[in-house]
C-alpha cells in the first residue's frame, strides 16, 4: 500500500497535507488513520509493513518561486517526462516532506500550493518512507497523550488540554518538563508555593534571574534533617513588626528583634520586640502572644543578649551610632474590675510558667484582692526568682529583678467569666511598656566609640560586648576592626575601646561566639568579584584571623554573602547565605546583581580537610535575609527585611499593609555595561607595542606613529575584535580615546581580570569606568567646578594659563589626593578628559556622578554607550538578496534597515560590510552604532538608560541566516510574563507589586 490510504482522494484536497492541524502532522496524520479503516474493509495482512514511493527524480524546477502558501504555477523542463500525479505531495530535496501538494498537471507546467521557498533547477524527487504497519500505528496512540512521547508536532495541541501556553524561548526538554508538572502546579495556585514553582518555570533567561515572593514574612525558622532540604516556615508575618534588622536569643528562648518599622501610612515606631519562639505556648489558651516591647529604637543595627549580666546591648543609629544597654526592669500591670466571689480564681502565665490558680475572697474589693494576689505572686516559685509583684489599688505591678520580663506576661485569665456572671472579677492585663535604655557608649558618653559601619555584635564570656565594624562606608575598601568594649565595675559601665584590626576580613557580614569563647566572622568577599565567601575563625587571645575555607576550590564553595552563622558542634556550622553580590543594593540599579541565588542555609562540615559545604534549606530562605540565630537544640530562626527601600520601591510600604504581596526579580550580570574601559594618553610610536591580557588570554596592540590617542584607540578596537579568542567573548568598542569592552551574549563575565601594560610612550590605564568628564573652555583662576559622586562633593580650582590637558592632568592628581575620593575612585587624565575609575575593591557600584561647570570651563558626563543586542550571520551571502535589521525603542514603528549582500564574502565580511551600512546611515548613526567581531554585529545607543526598552529584530533571506539575541529584551520578556502569572494567580482583592530588574 502507500504511505497514506486511497481514500485520501475522496476527501477534500485541503486535507491531504497533515500541515493544517497539529493532529494530523507528522507521521501520524489523516492517511495513516485512515489505513486502519481501510485494513478493515479491505482486510490488509497484520504486521504488514506500509512503504511508499520509489525516491526517483520527477522534474526540475527552473526558476525560484517563493511565497506560502499559495497556488502558484511551477514550469518543469520541457521532455523529462510529466510525473506529476494530482493530489500527490513531493518533497524538493528528498529530505523535507510535504512541500508541494499538486493541483493540477500538465505537459510543461503544474500548479500547485508551495509550502516552503524554492531554489532554481532544485530536483524534485518522489520520496519514500516505510511506515509502521497498523497494529503499531493503533497501539502507539497513546504516546500522543504523554508530555514526554507525544510528537513535538504535537506538544501545543496536547498543552491545550490543559491550559498551557509554551514561551517560544523554552527548548524541548522545557515544555516537557512543564507539561509533565502542571496538573500538579496548578493544585497550588495563588499560594506562595505555588507562585514560586511558576516563577522558576519561566526563569529561563540564558543567565537565570533571582525570583523571590515577599509575602510579609517577618521571622523564619528551619530545623535542618540530614538527607534532605528542610523547608523554611514563616513564625512572624503580621504587624507590628515590618522589616527586621537583627536579632538575638536570650538565656530564656525568646528572640530579641530589631525592627525598622514604618515611618509613613500605616506609622509603626522602630523597636527592639521579644518575641516567643514556636512550641512553648498552650495554644489551647487562646491565641498565641504578639510581639511584646522591649525597648523603644530609632534605626536599630545590631543587638546581643548579655548571658553575663543580663539585659540586651543595642547598635541603635540615630545622628551617630549608640551603644544601649538595655536592663530594664519593665513593668507589666493586671488591673482588676468587678468583685471577688469566693470560689472563683486568678491564673498568671509568666514565661511559659503558670502559677497555680489563686483564690478569689469574697467580699474583697479589687483593691484588697490585688494585693492579695500581689503576695501570693511574690510566694510562689519560680515567679520570686525573677520577677517582683507590687499592688497599687486594683491594679498588680508585675516587673522583672533582672532583664527582660515575660513575654506572656499579659496572659492572665479569671473564673467565673463574665459572660457567665457579669459581675464577676476580671483581669485588664497590659504588655511590658517600653524600657527607657541608657545610652552605654557613644553620643557623648564616654570616650568615642569610633563606629563608621557596624555590621554585627555578640556579648562575650566576660560580659564585653564585641562589634564587628566595616571600618569605612560601602563606597569605600572596608578596614575591618572589632571594637572590644571596655567596662568596669558591677553593674558594668563603659570605659573605652580596644579596637582590633582584621586586615584578612574584606566584607563582614555575620559574627559568632562560640562555645570555645573564639569568634567566627562571615566575609562576603569582595563586592565586584565573583570569588566565594569566606569563614574566618578569630583567636581573641591573638586577635589573629584565619580562614577556614582556604582549601576549599571556588566550585565546591556556594557562598556568596553569609549574614548569619550558628555554631550546630565544634566541627559543624550553619551558614544563612543571602545568595547576593553585592549584598547592599548598587545605586540606579539596584535590581542588577553581580552574582544573584536564592538564599539559603547550609551545612559547614570542618571535620574533613577542606570542608564540605552542603545545602541543607529549601532554596528561597527569605528575601532580604538579615541574621540567624539557634536554640541549641537544631531550630535555626533567621529574620527577613524585605528589600531596602529603595528610590521609586518602598519595601516597608508593602511590608507593613494587609494582604500585600511583591514579587523582586534581580538579574545576574547587566549585559548593557562594559565589564572594563581604557583610557590611552600619550604619543603613540611604530615599533611601540602595549599588552592587555584579560582572563589570562595576552593581546599585543602596535602603536602607530601619526595616531592621535582616538585614532590608535578605533585601530586597537578593531584589532581586537578581530582576534578569534577575544570576539569570541568580548566586543570592543573605541570612543574617542576609551576602548570599552563588553561581553557578547551566552558568556558570563563573572571574575574576569584585567591587565594592561603601557610602553615607553603611550600610557593606557583600565577599569571599571564610572564616567567620563570632557572639559571644554578656558581655565580662569578663581573660578571652580566641581564633580559629585554620590554625597560627595570635589570642588576644583582652575589655574589660568593652562591648556584644558593640563588642566585634566592638575585635576586627577588633585582627586587621587584626597582620601574620601581614593578610596573609592581614581581619576585618569587624558588630553581633554578626565577618566573616573571604580577602585577593584569599590563595593557601591554605579554611585551617581555630577558635574558642575564655571562661567569658564564646561564640564560633560559622557557614560559608556548601552549594549543593546547581537545579530549573528550564518550561511552563505548572495548577491541579489538582502537581510533586515529592526530597531527602535517603539515595537510597533520599528526602523527597517535594508541590508545588501554580495556573492564570496565571508560571513564575517558580510558582517562588516553591513555595519558599515548602518554606520553610514544617519537616520541609523543619529542613535546607534554598530560593531562587527567575526560573524557578529553588536549593537550599541549613546545616551539611552539602561532600562529603556530597545527593540532589536531581524529578517533572512533564502541563503543569509540572521539570528538576533539581546539579553534585554528577553528580560523585559521575562517580566511580561511574570506579570501575566501574577494576574492570573493573585485573586482581585489582594494587591501585588512586581519590582522589575531593569
Amino acid at each position: 500500500m502507500t504511505t497514506t490510504s486511497g481514500y485520501l482522494n475522496y476527501l477534500p484536497p485541503v486535507l491531504w497535507s497533515p500541515s493544517g492541524s497539529p493532529i494530523l502532522a507528522g507521521t501520524f496524520g489523516l492517511g495513516a488513520m485512515l489505513v486502519a479503516f481501510e485494513k478493515v474493509l479491505t482486510g490488509i495482512d497484520d504486521g504488514t509493513v506500509i512503504t511508499s514511493g520509489d525516491n526517483t527524480v520527477l522534474t526540475t524546477v527552473i526558476q525560484n518561486v517563493s511565497g506560502a502558501p499559495t497556488p502558484q504555477t511551477v514550469r518543469v523542463t520541457a521532455g523529462t517526462g510529466v510525473k506529476f500525479r494530482v493530489g500527490s505531495s513531493y518533497t524538493y530535496n528528498g529530505a523535507t516532506p510535504e512541500v508541494i501538494s499538486v493541483t493540477a498537471a500538465g505537459a510543461n507546467t503544474i500548479t500547485a500550493v508551495i509550502r516552503q521557498d524554492h531554489v532554481a533547477n532544485q530536483v524534485i524527487i518522489n520520496s519514500t518512507g516505510v511506515h509502521s504497519d497498523i497494529q503499531s500505528v493503533i497501539a502507539s496512540l497513546v504516546d500522543l497523550y504523554g508530555a514526554w512521547t507525544t510528537p513535538a508536532v504535537n506538544f501545543d495541541w496536547l498543552a491545550q488540554w490543559v491550559a498551557l501556553q509554551s514561551d517560544p524561548a523554552w527548548d524541548d526538554y522545557q515544555r516537557r518538563s512543564v507539561l509533565s508538572d502542571i496538573v500538579g502546579i496548578y493544585t497550588q495556585r495563588g499560594t506562595k508555593p505555588g507562585l514560586d514553582q511558576f516563577f522558576d518555570i519561566y526563569a529561563i533567561a540564558r543567565q537565570r534571574p533571582r525570583v523571590v515572593v515577599d509575602n510579609a514574612s517577618k521571622i523564619l525558622f528551619c530545623a535542618p534533617q540530614a538527607g534532605q532540604l528542610a523547608p523554611v516556615p514563616t513564625i512572624v508575618s503580621q504587624r507590628p513588626l515590618v522589616a527586621p534588622q537583627c536579632m538575638a536569643m536570650d538565656p530564656a528562648g525568646y528572640l530579641l528583634v530589631g525592627d525598622l518599622g514604618n515611618t509613613s501610612n500605616p506609622t509603626i515606631n522602630p523597636a527592639i520586640w521579644r518575641i516567643s519562639p514556636a512550641g512553648d505556648y498552650d495554644y489551647s489558651a487562646g491565641p498565641p502572644p504578639e510581639p511584646q516591647p522591649f525597648a523603644p529604637a530609632t534605626a536599630p543595627v545590631a543587638i546581643a543578649a548579655d548571658d553575663v549580666n543580663g539585659g540586651a546591648y543595642l547598635i541603635d543609629l540615630t545622628t551617630d551610632y549608640l551603644l544601649y544597654r538595655c536592663t530594664g526592669p519593665q513593668v507589666g500591670t493586671v488591673t482588676l474590675t468587678g468583685t471577688p466571689a469566693a470560689g472563683g480564681t486568678g491564673t498568671f502565665t509568666i514565661d511559659g510558667t503558670s502559677y497555680p490558680p489563686f483564690a478569689q475572697t469574697g467580699g474583697l474589693s479589687p483593691t484588697a484582692q490585688a494585693a492579695a494576689w500581689a503576695a501570693a505572686l511574690n510566694a510562689a516559685a519560680p515567679f520570686t526568682a525573677s520577677y517582683a509583684a507590687t499592688s497599687s489599688g486594683p491594679t498588680v505591678s508585675i516587673t522583672a529583678l533582672s532583664g527582660e520580663p515575660g513575654n506572656d506576661l499579659t496572659q492572665v485569665t479569671t473564673s467565673p467569666s463574665v459572660t457567665v456572671t457579669p459581675t464577676a472579677l476580671q483581669a485588664t492585663a497590659t504588655g511590658p511598656s517600653f524600657a527607657t535604655p541608657a545610652v552605654f557608649a557613644g553620643g557623648g558618653v564616654g570616650p568615642p566609640l569610633g563606629l563608621i559601619f557596624p555590621r554585627a555584635m555578640v556579648v562575650d564570656g566576660t560580659g564585653h560586648p564585641l562589634i564587628l565594624d566595616r571600618g569605612a562606608g560601602l563606597s569605600a575598601a572596608s578596614q575591618t576592626v572589632l571594637v572590644d568594649v571596655q567596662l568596669a565595675g558591677t553593674p558594668p559601665a563603659y570605659t573605652g575601646i580596644a579596637p582590633q584590626p582584621l586586615p584578612a576580613i574584606v566584607e563582614p557580614l555575620s559574627m559568632l561566639l562560640r562555645a570555645d569563647g573564639s569568634l567566627i566572622i562571615g566575609d562576603g568577599a569582595l563586592q565586584g568579584s565573583s570569588a566565594p565567601a569566606d569563614l574566618f575563625a578569630v583567636d581573641p587571645a591573638t586577635w589573629t584571623a584565619t580562614s577556614l575555607l582556604s582549601g576549599l576550590a571556588a566550585n565546591a564553595n556556594p557562598l556568596v554573602a553569609p549574614v548569619g552563622i550558628v555554631e550546630a558542634d565544634a566541627e559543624h556550622l550553619w551558614v544563612l547565605d543571602a545568595g547576593l553580590r553585592p549584598y547592599v543594593p548598587s545605586g540606579p540599579t539596584p535590581f542588577i546583581s553581580l552574582i544573584a541565588q536564592q538564599a539559603a542555609i547550609y551545612s559547614v562540615d570542618l571535620s574533613v580537610a577542606p570542608p564540605v559545604i552542603t545545602p541543607v534549606s529549601e532554596p528561597g530562605a527569605g528575601v532580604y535575609p538579615r541574621a540567624m540565630v539557634g536554640d541549641g537544640q537544631g531550630t535555626l530562626y533567621l529574620c527577613d527585611s524585605g528589600l531596602p527601600d529603595l528610590p521609586g520601591y518602598s519595601s516597608r510600604q508593602w511590608r507593613a499593609g494587609a494582604q500585600q504581596l511583591s514579587v523582586v526579580v534581580q538579574f545576574q550580570g547587566d549585559p548593557a555595561r562594559a565589564i572594563f574601559c581604557l583610557t590611552l594618553s600619550g604619543v603613540p610610536t611604530s615599533g611601540a607595542a602595549d599588552t592587555l591580557t584579560i582572563a589570562s588570554l595576552p593581546y599585543s596592540l602596535a602603536e602607530v606613529s601619526g595616531n592621535s590617542p582616538a585614532q590608535q584607540a578605533a585601530a586597537w578596537a578593531e584589532t581586537l575584535n578581530e582576534a578569534a579568542s577575544f570576539n569570541a567573548l568580548y566586543t570592543a568598542l573605541a570612543a574617542g580615546n576609551l576602548i570599552f569592552i563588553y561581553p557578547v551574549a551566552d558568556t558570563n563575565p563573572n571574575g574576569v581580570t584585567m591587565v594592561v601594560t603601557s610602553s615607553a610612550d603611550m600610557t593606557i590605564t583600565g577599569g571599571r569606568l564610572a564616567v567620563a568628564v570632557t572639559l571644554a573652555g578656558v581655565p580662569t583662576t578663581g573660578d571652580q567646578v566641581a564633580i559629585s559622586i554620590g554625597a560627595a562633593r570635589y570642588p576644583l580650582d582652575e589655574t589660568t594659563g593652562q591648556t584644558l590637558a593640563q588642566q585634566a592632568a592638575a585635576w586627577a592628581t588633585v582627586l587621587n589626593a584626597t582620601a574620601s575620593f581614593n578610596q573609592a575612585c581614581t581619576a585618569v587624565a587624558a588630553d581633554a578628559v578626565l577618566s573616573i575609575y571604580y577602585q577593584a575593591s569599590d563595593s557601591a557600584d554605579n554611585l551617581p556622578f555630577a558635574v558642575s561647570s564655571s562661567a569658564s570651563v564646561t564640564l560633560t558626563t559622557y557614560s559608556p554607550p548601552v549594549s543593546i543586542g547581537s545579530a549573528s550571520l550564518s550561511g552563505a551571502p548572495t548577491s541579489g538578496e538582502t537581510g533586515h535589521i529592526l530597531l527602535g525603542t517603539d515595537p510597533s514603528a520599528l526602523a527597517d534597515f535594508a541590508l545588501a549582500q554580495t556573492s564570496g564574502l565571508t560571513v564575517a565580511q558580510q558582517g562588516a560590510a553591513w555595519s558599515a551600512t548602518l554606520n553610514a546611515q544617519p537616520s541609523f548613526s543619529a542613535s546607534y552604532l554598530a560593531v562587527n567581531a567575526g560573524d557578529v554585529i553588536s549593537f550599541f545607543a549613546a545616551g539611552l538608560s539602561a532600562s529603556t526598552t530597545v527593540t532589536l529584530s531581524a529578517s533572512s533571506s533564502a541563503h543569509l541566516f540572521v539570528q538576533v539575541y539581546s539579553e534585554l529584551q528577553n528580560r523585559s520578556q521575562f517580566l511580561q510574563s511574570i506579570s501575566d502569572v501574577l494576574s492570573d494567580e493573585i485573586p482581585a482583592h489582594a494587591r501585588w507589586a512586581l519590582q522589575p530588574g531593569l
